[in-house]
């Protein structure tokens, strides 16, 4: 249905950004500054909000790009 999002679209959409909070941590790493220190916390928190969300509608974080180690990555 057109405007509807749909679970395929959903997961799709945060794996994506659990992919790109991965690249905010590797930049993190080469060169921490609190640009990049700051787009990597901004990435923990749309992903833990999420993933409360996700806990919430007994939804497994895994199915969504999730790994068992995603919060320890990005707050170190």
């Amino acid at each position: 249905m057109k405007g509807e999002i749909t679970e395929k679209f959903f997961r799709h959409m945060v794996s994506q950004i659990v992919k790109d909070a991965d690249i905010a941590v590797g930049d993190n790493k080469k060169n921490n500054c609190e640009f990049n220190a700051g787009r990597k916390l901004a990435y923990y928190e749309v992903l833990d909000t999420i993933n409360n969300r996700l806990a919430v509608y007994n939804r497994d974080e895994k199915d969504y790009g999730y790994d068992a180690d995603w919060e320890q990555k990005l707050m170190f």
